[in-house]
């Protein structure tokens, strides 16, 4: 699928759940759906974040004995 034909397709869904949005009212006030989303994907970044730093995160030196030397030895023995 070419990039224009992806960028058609996105336009056209977003005018679609933008008019649905105007003609159903099932939520408080309009952009309620949207706002809902914005949060959600606020809360899965900083939540990722934090686990990135806290859990995922190794103090450096950690992998100190996986590091390859700086000077190679010569492998034919010379």
């Amino acid at each position: 699928m070419n990039t224009r034909r992806l960028w058609v397709i996105t336009g056209i869904a977003l005018v679609v759940v933008v008019a649905l949005d105007l003609v159903v009212q099932y939520a408080r006030f309009p952009g309620y759906g949207a706002l809902i989303g914005f949060g959600g994907c606020v809360v899965i970044v900083v939540v990722s974040k934090w686990i990135g730093k806290r859990l995922l995160e190794r103090p450096e030196g950690y992998y100190e004995h996986d590091v390859a030397p700086d000077v190679q030895e010569d492998l034919r023995g010379g």
